[in-house]
């Protein structure tokens, strides 16, 4: 027996190429997800990318300055572009995050997640913690996508 995470397929065209005439759509499978507030308060409901990309789930930094955080070190991470321009100096941070799932169950999660200096990029939710624990199933020609928990779920 399980449970299931709903997701939500995002899908807009990408501007650049709408520009010159050419249809590209871009699609994101997102969640929400709230996170673990200091003095056992809960952070507000966030929609979240879910990026089979991302090693780890990665923070702006409004978000996980409200969030119980236990640092656990510093690093630099970047994406498919290797120059150092392009490097994002990071601190790592175990968290507690909330995910809705069906019949009015959250489910409770704690991760390391990176957490960015700065606001103004995607809160994204990465394999380590997450998508290794769990099974991701999605069909985008149906437009059905959710996460799958095994029933019970104890951290």
């Amino acid at each position: 027996m399980s449970i299931k995470v709903p997701l939500e397929f995002r899908r807009f065209l990408d501007p650049y190429w709408a520009e010159r005439g050419i249809e590209v759509w871009i699609v994101r499978l997102v969640t929400r997800t709230a996170f673990a507030a200091p003095n056992g308060a809960v952070t507000d409901m966030k929609h979240a990318v879910i990026d089979t990309g991302a090693p780890l789930s990665l923070l702006p930094k409004s978000i996980w300055k409200q969030c119980a955080v236990k640092v656990l070190g510093q690093s630099t991470i970047r994406g498919i572009v290797p120059k150092p321009e392009c490097e994002l100096p990071v601190k790592m941070g175990e968290v507690t995050c909330f995910l809705p799932a069906e019949d009015g169950i959250v489910v409770s999660i704690t991760l390391n997640a990176y957490l960015a200096p700065i606001d103004g990029i995607s809160l994204l939710l990465g394999f380590g913690g997450l998508l290794d624990r769990f099974r991701l199933v999605v069909d985008y020609s149906v437009r059905n996508a959710y996460l799958e928990i095994p029933q019970p779920w104890e951290e």
